[in-house]
């Protein structure tokens, strides 16, 4: 489709980019002469940008690319004392020589200087201003080399690891000595970190007499200070001077700011105690919902969060998963491995070129197959990356192939037991012809998807299974009395109108009996659970898919979170994609979930302080 040849253009010209430039390059064991190498960064700047953007470059962009020409012109001077280098030791160099150069706003002489302190010293200059005078940054941390002690390198006349400190401090002596006024400023703290910071030791050394000027905040400093220095602070301190007056002061103050006016709004919706558009109030939004079958997981997202069906189901917004972040192999991958390899075992079932299971189960024969299949899957995931880090992929493999043993042993006494033989493996439903479940009043809802596996018993019944790779926990009080679990499970009854749609019929008015399972692959242990459908299971069915159906097409998405709590993986990175917690989102759910719009799906018992 459109988006996606989109996106296989753009991947195509990356690769095409990347390819030139690796061509451009060369080998990384090549030596070029310092001005060929000096001649070569400047003909990648003129192909890649271009002369006419480089002749409208803004003034600092024009300052960093004057800078940039004046440090390839200094390293062309080596060809005098150095041979040929690799790309790596010229650019080593460039980097070296490229830091400590200031950066210059204004005439020479007459303008302001920035740099590092090593790179300004010996200014002639009226004010200067040390910024981040705390321990740990001046003076700044000795780095001691792991490879080489300061021993070894006293006696290669090698600088140990504190002569960084002695030529920063050397430096700014000098700027203390050569400026008219200095000013020194130290962080209290790094927001960062969450830590305070303790100011130089060299301030009391070096600034004896010197007049000490605490800024509270950020705030404190726009309100108090008798000039700000730029627009945006006179518009800042503007703005925090009409909140101390009060809301509708600033709201005031901001009538002529679209954004700032919106952000105001936008603050004081998600503090009220009714969801609002600005924290998933809809309802007034044309939304075509349901333009092609949904699938169960869409349908079980929306009672688990809103918000979460919201960007993931409407704006088409996912999570991306880097596989280099992986140490192990990761939950999903696991099951991945686990469902490749047994729809390959079960298809071979299937079309006969393995028996079905027999009175005692599956067979040596079959455990054979299994665990070959077993070896080709993982040695496939093995290949492209996708099982973390080969000392945990060591750990991880057999305890996956022990989990596959030991459901094959377990299903093999379900299967001797029911009587029953496997006929699909990974069925598609719902995406040629429809598939439909009940809704109350006689209409149908259609939903597509895959099921794991379909059996059928030697009296006619059907069993679906859902394979599952995770723990059983979530799934304990599902039931015939409860199918969906309080409206948030909603697969078994989608496979089960899937399977009973492969006999022609509708799911709710049949006469063919079927039961649906979800089959667990625990570490360490197996377990099944699921019930049998009747009339009475298709109407509870009927009335919970309509109430998640209603919800969903009511336009209402709010973020529905749990109470703060540690956790060791985040449970929903729609809910917290930062990973910082979701502290926030909870101050204002606690709130928000006392909205009566909300009552039918989200109802809150009094007293209660706990989770929807």
């Amino acid at each position: 489709d459109e988006p996606r040849e989109r996106h296989a253009e753009a991947a195509e010209q990356l690769a095409a980019f990347v390819d030139g430039l690796q061509r451009d390059l060369g080998s990384s064991s090549r030596t070029r002469s310092w001005a060929e190498w000096a001649n070569w960064c400047e003909r990648q700047v003129l192909q890649r940008l271009g002369r006419s953007v480089l002749d409208q470059l803004d003034e600092a962009e024009r300052l960093a690319s004057d800078h940039t020409s004046k440090v390839l012109d200094r390293l062309r001077s080596l060809d005098s004392i150095s041979g040929p280098v690799t790309r790596y030791a010229f650019r080593a160099a460039f980097a070296a020589e490229f830091e400590i150069g200031p950066g210059r706003l204004g005439r020479l002489g007459t303008g302001a200087t920035i740099g590092s302190l090593a790179g300004t010293v010996g200014l002639d200059a009226d004010l200067t201003i040390v910024l981040g005078a705390a321990e740990g940054l001046l003076p700044p941390a000795p780095v001691v080399d792991p490879l080489v002690s300061d021993h070894e390198r006293a006696a290669a006349a090698l600088p140990d690891a504190t002569s960084r400190r002695r030529r920063v401090h050397r430096s700014y002596l000098g700027h203390l000595a050569t400026s008219a006024r200095s000013v020194v400023s130290v962080p209290r703290g790094d927001l960062r970190a969450t830590t305070t910071r303790i100011p130089s030791r060299w301030i009391a050394d070096h600034l004896p007499g010197a007049r000490e000027h605490v800024v509270d905040s950020h705030r404190a400093g726009l309100l108090t200070t008798s000039y700000p220095a730029s627009p945006t602070e006179h518009r800042l301190r503007d703005r925090a001077a009409a909140a101390l007056v009060g809301t509708d002061r600033l709201i005031e103050r901001c009538a002529d700011d679209p954004a700032a006016a919106r952000g105001l709004a936008m603050r004081a919706g998600r503090r009220s105690d009714r969801i609002t558009t600005y924290d998933g109030d809809l309802s007034r939004v044309p939304i075509t919902h349901f333009q092609r079958p949904p699938s169960a997981s869409q349908i079980e997202t929306w009672p688990a969060c809103p918000h979460a069906y919201f960007v993931r189901y409407l704006l088409g917004v996912k999570p991306l998963d880097d596989a280099a972040d992986d140490l192990a192999l990761s939950p999903m991958e696991r099951g991945n491995v686990v469902h490749h390899t047994l729809d390959r075992f079960h298809r071979l079932v299937v079309a006969g070129d393995l028996p079905q299971p027999d009175r005692h189960g599956w067979s040596d024969e079959h455990a054979a197959v299994l665990l070959d299949l077993f070896d080709e899957v993982a040695d496939e995931f093995e290949r492209t990356g996708r099982t973390g880090r080969a000392a945990h992929w060591a750990l991880d493999r057999p305890t996956v192939r022990a989990d596959l043993l030991r459901w094959f042993v377990m299903d093999g006494q379900v299967a001797a037991a029911r009587h029953a033989r496997v006929i699909h493996s990974e069925l598609r439903f719902g995406y040629d012809e429809p598939v439909t479940l009940p809704l109350p009043g006689g209409s149908r809802f259609a939903i597509a998807g895959f099921v794991d596996r379909l059996d059928e018993q030697a009296d006619g019944q059907l069993v679906v299974m859902d394979h599952k790779t995770g723990s059983a926990r979530d799934v304990t009080g599902i039931s015939a009395d409860d199918p969906t679990e309080g409206r948030t499970k909603f697969q078994l009854p989608i496979y089960a109108a899937a399977a009973l749609a492969l006999r022609g019929e509708a799911a709710g008015a049949t006469t063919t009996r079927v039961r649906a399972e979800y089959d667990f692959f625990e570490k360490g242990g197996y377990a099944r659970h699921g019930y049998t459908f009747d009339e009475s299971v298709w109407a509870r069915v009927a009335d919970d898919l309509a109430a998640v159906v209603a919800g969903i097409e009511s336009g209402l998405y709010p973020n529905i979170t749990e109470p703060p709590k540690f956790e060791f993986y985040i449970r929903c990175h729609y809910c917290q994609p930062d990973g910082l917690g979701v502290d926030e989102r909870w101050a204002e759910w606690s709130v928000k979930r006392h909205d009566e719009r909300l009552r039918p799906w989200f109802l809150v018992e009094e007293g209660d302080d706990g989770g929807a």
